[in-house]
């Protein structure tokens, strides 16, 4: 058992190497400590598709959630999460985040109870066009105003 845990955490080791990724940041996505073979095994299994599945992510949405009720198993979410999540932080997001937020000229467009007016963060529509935004599918937003949109739509 000691080698097979040994072998998984330089396993686990490799794919920080790759992705620069670090134990930290690691354990906050996966939800746990990292520290038994099965976790670390699901972790890098995940880890590893979510990044394969990154060029797709619209068809992948709809084919995981086809209405707004459908429900894909836990697994299946978490490779769109964690994908969604790689997303967000690239080069290529900050770039159309950016573009949105100058269009705006950086006011809140949702103007809600408790808004701000200054826009710093910007909410997809839809995730239908998710790593093919069109300026259109996206709204500029405060914080306050962002949490209160975001709620709304996960009722």
């Amino acid at each position: 058992m000691v080698v097979e845990l040994k072998a998984a955490q330089t396993r686990l080791a490799l794919l920080f190497k790759e992705t620069g990724l670090t134990m930290a940041e690691a354990q906050r996505v996966a939800g746990n400590q990292l520290d038994t073979v099965e976790t670390i095994t699901e972790f890098i299994d995940i880890e590893n598709e979510a990044r394969r599945q990154l060029g797709r992510l619209s068809a992948l949405y709809r084919e995981l959630f086809p209405t707004r009720h459908s429900k894909p198993s836990s697994y299946n979410r978490s490779i769109y999460n964690r994908a969604k999540q790689i997303y967000l932080n690239s080069h290529h997001w900050r770039r159309i985040k950016d573009a949105r937020l100058e269009l705006s000229r950086y006011k809140c467009e949702a103007q809600m109870r408790g808004c701000t007016g200054k826009a710093t963060a910007v909410h997809h529509l839809s995730y239908v066009h998710l790593g093919d935004e069109a300026l259109w599918d996206l709204r500029c937003v405060c914080e306050s105003c962002h949490k209160k949109v975001s709620m709304r739509f996960k009722k």
